[in-house]
């Protein structure tokens, strides 16, 4: 019965023969653990084995060299949007909204590093593990950055410490509706390319 009804205001609605309200909340930041969870699995096509690794809405997954590790960024915030200013409609901004952080896990699901207590934001899509698997670098804002632009961040797999790189002039946001271009060398040189400065 509540179907057919259900049909008929529909029909209504498109004939242009009934008012519809659509209400839209804002302001409110959503608790996405009461959303669906998705998860990480690792496979081993040797033996057909699965290890969960997290759960979570996790992107940007990149392995280490030697594969013993990998990192990638998990919302933790979704984007808000503002009632001042307009939604941006691209498929590159879908990718980064909202609030991000970066976790190093083991193959075997044990958390290494976390950036939580350290890094107030993760840019995604900005991972990239030196060749030997030493270092990840990435973009981000610090806790204690008081500058508006977004920073290198160099994470050691060796004590599981971060170390945020002074940029002085260069400007490392992303180029818009770009992916951020940077890269290790063989000889382990990071290299950065960036968008002319306005100045």
């Amino acid at each position: 019965e509540w179907t057919q009804q259900a049909a008929e205001e529909r029909r209504k609605a498109w004939a242009g023969e009934a008012v519809t309200a659509s209400v839209l909340v804002s302001g409110v930041k959503p608790d996405l653990s009461k959303r669906p969870q998705a998860g990480l699995v690792a496979v081993d096509v040797d033996n057909g084995t699965t290890q969960l690794l997290t759960t979570g809405t996790v992107r940007d997954i990149a392995f280490s060299a030697e594969a013993n590790a990998v990192a990638y960024v998990r919302r933790v915030e979704q984007f808000i949007p503002r009632n001042d200013e307009p939604l941006p409609f691209n498929e590159l901004f879908k990718m980064r909204q909202g609030k991000f952080e970066l976790e190093v896990r083991s193959l075997a699901g044990e958390l290494l590093f976390s950036s939580r207590s350290q890094v107030e934001q993760v840019v995604p899509e900005s991972l990239r593990w030196s060749l030997d698997g030493k270092e990840l670098a990435f973009l981000g804002y610090t806790k204690n950055n008081t500058s508006e632009r977004q920073q290198l961040i160099r994470y050691f797999t060796s004590d599981h410490s971060l170390k945020s790189v002074v940029l002085d002039q260069i400007d490392p946001s992303p180029i818009p509706y770009a992916l951020p271009q940077m890269e290790w060398t063989r000889r382990g040189l990071l290299i950065y390319g960036s968008s002319r400065s306005a100045n």
